[in-house]
Parts: C-alpha cells; sequence; structure tokens
C-alpha cells in the first residue's frame, strides 16, 4: 500500500478536498448526478506502455508482482488515484460519496470477474481447455513472491471481492459501526492498485467481452446433470435454481475448497448484480472498455460455470476432475508458443 494513499496533499485531490466534503451532514440535500462504471481504469492498464507484455515477459514468474510493485508502483498508484477522482469530483458531501462508493465497489468487484472470467477464456490457448482457471487470478495473490509459503501472507481476488461488499460499502445490516468513510476509500484503492498489480504480472492480456459474450451463451442454460437421458431438457437462467443450482451443488461435493470460495463470490455477485440488464454499462464516454455495452448480469454464471468444465463438475458420475491453471493470461507471442510461465506452488 504506497503511502501517498494515506497522504493529505496540499492540492486538489480525492483527500485533499475529502476533509471539506465529511463536514457536511448526510443530510444535507444532494443533486447527484448518476454515475455508472465504464471500467475505463481495465482499458488503461491494458494500453500503458510500462505493463506491456514485451515488458513483463523476461523476468522469472515469482518476481514479476514485486518487480512491478517496485519498479512501476508509482504508476500504478497515479491510475488508481486518478480513477478514484474521476468518481468523487462532483460530490459535496458524506451522502454523495457514500453513493459514489458503492458505484467505485461494483466497478472493482465487475473488474475483477471480468479479468478472471474473460480473460481466462481468452487465454486458454490451444491444448484443447475451455477455459484457463487461473489459481492465482481466482485465488491466490502472492504478496512476496515464493515465501509467502513461509508467511501465510495472502489475499484473494476474485474470493476476496466479496468482503468488500460488507467492508467498504456502507450497510445496515452490519453488526459494527462502519469504519470511517476515509479509511474505506484508501482501501479500496490499495485493493484495486493490488488486483491490478497481479492482473498485469500475469499477463495483462486483453478481455474481449464481446467475443466472450458471443461464445459463452450456451452458459445461460444448465445442461441437466449425468446420468439423465440424452434428450432432457436443458434449465434456464430464469427457471428456478437455474444454472447456479447445478453449479453450487457441483461445488459443495468439490475436494477442492478454493471452488466452493470463489462460487460462493460469483453465486454472491449474481445475487447481488444479477439484474443488470445489457446496455447498462453503455456510458461514460469513449473512453470506456470496449464491449461494455455487452456486459449484464450473466457475467457471474458464466464465469461460474466455465471454471466448473475445467475443475470438474464433482457431484455428477462420469466426470473427472481438473485441476487450477498456474500459466498466466499471456498473449501469443510472434512464433505462435504463447509464453511459458508455470509457478510451481
Amino acid at each position: 500500500m504506497p503511502p501517498s494513499f494515506f497522504a493529505k496533499p496540499a492540492g486538489p485531490g480525492i483527500l485533499a478536498g475529502l476533509t471539506s466534503r465529511l463536514s457536511i451532514s448526510l443530510a444535507t440535500p444532494l443533486s447527484l448526478e448518476e454515475k455508472r462504471p465504464n471500467f475505463a481504469f481495465l482499458r488503461r492498464i491494458r494500453d500503458h506502455p510500462k505493463f506491456t507484455e514485451a515488458l513483463l515477459g523476461h523476468s522469472p514468474e515469482e518476481d514479476k508482482y514485486p518487480a512491478i510493485v517496485t519498479n512501476e508502483g508509482d504508476t500504478l498508484t497515479k491510475l488508481v488515484s486518478e480513477w478514484a477522482d474521476e468518481w468523487l469530483e462532483d460530490t459535496h458531501g458524506n451522502a454523495d460519496i457514500e453513493k459514489r462508493l458503492e458505484g467505485m465497489v461494483e466497478e472493482v468487484v465487475w473488474s475483477n470477474a471480468i479479468w478472471f472470467g474473460v480473460g481466462g477464456w481468452h487465454a486458454r490457448g490451444d491444448t484443447g481447455r475451455t477455459f484457463n482457471a487461473d489459481f492465482f487470478m481466482c485465488v491466490l495473490l502472492f504478496l512476496d513472491g515464493i515465501s509467502i509459503l513461509n508467511s501465510l501472507n495472502s489475499a484473494h481476488l476474485v474470493t476476496s471481492a466479496i468482503f468488500l461488499l460488507t467492508t467498504v460499502v456502507r450497510s445496515k445490516q452490519a453488526p459494527n459501526p462502519p469504519v470511517p468513510l476515509s479509511s474505506r476509500l484508501t482501501l479500496l484503492k490499495a485493493y484495486l492498485a493490488t488486483c491490478a498489480g497481479w492482473y498485469i504480472s500475469r499477463g495483462n492480456a486483453a478481455v474481449p467481452i464481446k467475443d466472450f459474450y458471443y461464445a459463452t451463451n450456451d452458459r445461460l442454460t444448465a445442461p441437466p446433470a449425468v446420468p439423465v437421458p440424452p434428450d432432457a431438457p436443458r434449465k434456464p437462467l430464469d427457471a428456478e435454481g437455474g444454472p447456479w443450482q447445478r453449479i453450487i451443488a457441483n461445488a459443495v461435493a468439490h475436494p477442492d475448497e478454493h471452488l466452493c470460495k470463489a462460487v460462493r463470490s460469483l453465486s454472491t455477485f449474481a445475487t447481488r448484480w444479477g439484474g443488470r440488464p445489457a446496455g447498462y454499462y453503455a456510458g461514460g464516454g469513449k473512453d470506456g472498455l470496449e464491449g461494455r455495452e455487452v456486459l449484464d448480469g450473466t457475467l457471474f454464471v458464466r464465469a461460474a460455470s466455465l471454471m466448473l468444465d475445467r475443475l470438474g463438475w464433482a457431484h455428477e458420475s462420469g466426470k473427472s476432475l481438473g485441476h487450477w491453471d498456474h500459466d498466466g493470461f499471456h498473449e501469443e507471442s510472434d512464433d505462435g508458443k504463447g509464453v511459458s510461465s508455470l509457478v510451481y506452488l
């Protein structure tokens, strides 16, 4: 977490203006314009000249994240701070900031799901697997290379994003008083910077949303569990339980506890945002992430279903179990053989 996230600079900025904003009562009449995520941050990370595969592909895999923090931490911090400033630029009080914070958390959660789901599908390679279920993007983040095995100091991406819904977003159902607003903003910025750093270190591959949606439309209906007659009807997403019923049953039966946690997070996100229609994220200007206009609440069930394809439908007979992938989300190299970056755990 960079010290600048705690600093209170004299000039304009998220923390500089925070004191005056927080001094206004929650009861102050508001006229805050609605603002929705446009995922421009993902586009900036993908297109930044300092985060290209050519610059990142020469160090050992376990050294990439520490190298990014050391060499380009200031660049990443600046991008995150600009993202936060854009979200909060027209806020005037606690209620304004709390409302915008909900959208900021929504963007971070969806970004993690896009990186894991769309990135994993795009980087599946040509070996026949339907999905690159990257262990690091979904479950484990090394904070200090291989030394994590000794320190047990780990964080999570898809699985950890669930904590944002109770720790960063104010909730009336929370048993304890909320963390101070300025601290929650700092936490969210640090979390986003960490997640982005890890996606960059895993290859920073493109996330072609339109192609992903076109290729995974079959995930909106669940094929019947095995064994059943071949002509058994598929279960549509809007049916009772829908595909989630099958996904959750198989996750519970799976011997890998990380899969259960991932499905728990993705299903929770689907409960909260599964009703988002296509076009909901289409605005925000031309600088937003391409293809966002097709994003809808089915993102989470698509990713979860692909993940089960890779790790195995453990509850169903005749289905062999798979494993997490460790080769990263890398684009193809000039020789067409891709980039190998196996990490031994």
